[in-house]
């Protein structure tokens, strides 16, 4: 009674990250997590009194029903993403992360896929919403817990060319680009972006033809990598993106 459950205890956990020392999970509407530096203990010390390493086990309330599907680490706080409505969690009053100080606000109320997970753009964060027939990127920036972050749908210029089956999302912060596709398909979306100053200056959509049909894809310093069936074979195909191929 004093020392109850965690709340994921009886329910579908739906995602397991790593914040500020605590590992967390989300399960329905609820974010869990454990003791600071003790990342299997989601029990307080005592019953007694709140002390600032004990676990954090916070609820998110809407006016829609909530389902928490991924997270994002930004400088601000912990960005939640759920199919409708988008939630900070921070800790305004002190450095410190403890049950007495977490806060969880809501942020933005956008539909966000929930089977592809967000990404990060740098200082910014973007994921997808899809319809019956196309996928819509949208971008949100200058993430902060007194103000509303800085949207932007940064598939408006090509509404109609992402199909709505992509199942893959990753991206360069470094590189500056985001590639999007549908495992068991060749075909790649990727977008590519020059910032300076918070200001987008200059961005580019194209499709690529990948050697065989998509099973993962990630980025590694400043080489894109695609791991390929192609029949019975398993390849993997790499691409340096910082300058031209003269091998083919």
């Amino acid at each position: 009674t004093t020392n109850p459950d965690p709340s994921f205890i009886g329910t579908a956990i739906r995602n397991l990250f790593f914040y500020r020392n605590r590992l967390g999970f989300l399960a329905q509407e609820s974010v869990i997590l454990s003791k600071a530096g003790d990342y299997f203990n989601f029990f307080a010390t005592t019953a007694q009194v709140v002390t600032d390493d004990d676990p954090i086990d916070i609820t998110a309330t809407s006016t829609k029903p909530v389902t928490l599907n991924y997270v994002q680490n930004t400088n601000t706080g912990l960005v939640l993403f759920g199919q409708n409505e988008q939630f900070l969690l921070s800790n305004d009053a002190t450095d410190v992360l403890s049950p007495k100080t977490a806060n969880l606000n809501s942020l933005s109320k956008y539909e966000a896929d929930p089977k592809v997970s967000s990404i990060p753009l740098g200082t910014s964060l973007a994921f997808i919403s899809k319809t019956d027939l196309y996928t819509r990127m949208i971008q949100l920036a200058r993430i902060r817990s007194d103000m509303p972050p800085i949207p932007a749908t940064v598939t408006t210029t090509v509404s109609e060319l992402i199909p709505s089956t992509i199942t893959s999302m990753i991206s360069s912060p470094a590189l500056s680009i985001i590639s999007m596709g549908e495992k068991g398909s060749k075909t790649l979306y990727q977008f590519r972006f020059f910032d300076s100053d918070e200001e987008r200056l200059q961005s580019t959509w194209y499709k690529w033809e990948l050697t065989g049909n998509l099973l993962d894809q990630f980025f590694d310093v400043s080489t894109y990598y695609a791991v390929v069936s192609n029949g019975t074979k398993a390849l993997v195909a790499s691409f340096d993106l910082t300058q031209a191929s003269e091998q083919g």
